[in-house]
């Protein structure tokens, strides 16, 4: 990073011209991590941004920066870009973990913002798209940024849909899926909680919530894997120069690794492609791509669910939940419903007795243990040990949301 901050910019960003033309005063950079493909926020330029509401936790990755001056009131609203989920999430739950501080960001369906001037860490990258979107404190927040910024671009090379913001009437009743189950990592008291909390909360209301199987995740966590590491992760390297490596390599290692674990078939299934690949392999895993995203709203369909609202921000050093929308391509928001409380969100008998039952039958299909005990690997590193991610009495307080 330090080799290309000197550089000034050859042009305007086309987003930010546009808040200015409607009387924004654009008036700081926030910080990034080093890489862009990591889940915490850390460069040897600016260092390293931390949770507002806990400075053992990360502020989350990508946007992370954005995500801490928002959370303590620093500014009206701000925008973010991500290619691995939501931008930078909210809440802030444990380290590594890309769900953060207290505030809301929208994360359009690619594109419905202008993307001309924005400088990429992969470019030429056209497997997955990544996306740009406001992030604020509230719908009300976001909500004029939406309007000043949907289908507008002066640069005649962007295919973006003429679309302006729209306002739409909801129906009354709502029928809204909601899942709880990660291939990676097994959702926490807390995340469980939230999301219960969050549908009971919505029937009460008077909408229909029905739990949904989200068809075979770990496909989608591995073709997400096989796309971004096609080229060894060359081109997000190449900036990095001489810089410390301090900043990235810790977290890129499980990206990078593309070796077995012993006794851990989920976690293999999805990095041992985190490999090199042929043109031909590549366009392979994008035909999977399309694919999947088809299964996806197959199963969407058939439960007539209009969209899926409440999804599971497990505790997970890889947030493959949330680039599930990146591959299928899809909008997504993030909203805080609850806080981390100690006396309430511990890891009980009835927790752990659940885990242990599917660890005494491995007999049981790969998709199976995954949706009740995720990878062996991330659960030991979030759940176990003298000092474990997941810790409550640590984590009391944080923000939590779905």
């Amino acid at each position: 990073m330090e080799q290309i901050l000197p550089g000034a910019a050859s042009g305007g960003c086309e987003l930010v011209a546009q808040v200015r033309a409607a009387g924004g005063i654009p008036f700081v950079k926030t910080n990034i991590p080093q890489t862009m493909m990591i889940w915490q926020c850390s460069n040897p330029v600016f260092g390293t941004t931390t949770n507002p509401w806990s400075a053992n936790h990360t502020s989350g990755g990508f946007s992370g920066g954005e995500a801490a001056l928002l959370a303590c009131d620093g500014s009206a609203f701000g925008f973010g870009s991500d290619i691995g989920g939501r931008h930078v999430l909210l809440l802030g739950n444990i380290p590594g973990q890309r769900f953060l501080n207290d505030l809301l960001n929208d994360r359009h369906q690619s594109p419905r913002i202008s993307a001309g001037g924005n400088k990429a860490c992969d470019p030429g990258f056209e497997g997955i798209k990544d996306c740009k979107g406001p992030m604020g404190r509230s719908v009300d927040d976001i909500e004029p940024a939406c309007r000043v910024l949907f289908g507008k671009s002066e640069r005649s090379y962007e295919c973006l849909p003429l679309v302006p913001y729209r306002e739409v009437t909801l129906p009354p009743k709502l029928k809204l899926g909601y899942f709880k189950s990660d291939p990676l990592m097994r959702a926490s008291p807390a995340i469980k909680r939230a999301v219960q909390e969050s549908v009971e909360a919505l029937r009460r209301q008077g909408h229909e919530c029905v739990e949904f199987a989200v068809p075979d995740m770990l496909e989608s966590a591995r073709i997400f894997v096989a796309l971004t590491a096609a080229d060894k992760h060359r081109t997000i390297l190449t900036h990095t120069g001489p810089d410390d490596k301090i900043h990235y390599e810790s977290a890129l290692f499980l990206l990078t690794l593309g070796t077995r674990l012993p006794g851990d078939p989920i976690f293999d299934t999805i990095f041992t492609n985190s490999r090199g690949r042929t043109v031909t392999e590549y366009w392979a895993e994008s035909v999977k791509l399309k694919e999947y995203s088809k299964l996806f709203f197959k199963e969407v369909r058939k439960n007539t669910i209009g969209m899926i609202q409440l999804t599971c921000a497990d505790l997970a050093p890889l947030a493959f939940t949330t680039s599930l929308f990146n591959i299928i391509d899809q909008p997504a928001g993030v909203a805080p419903v609850t806080r981390v409380d100690k006396a309430r969100d511990g890891l009980t008998d009835e927790w752990r007795a659940s885990r242990s039952e599917v660890m005494q039958n491995l007999s049981i299909s790969v998709s199976t243990q995954a949706s009740v005990r995720g990878s062996s690997f991330t659960y030991s590193k979030a759940y176990e040990g003298k000092k474990p991610a997941y810790d409550v009495a640590v984590m009391h307080g944080i923000p939590v949301g779905v």
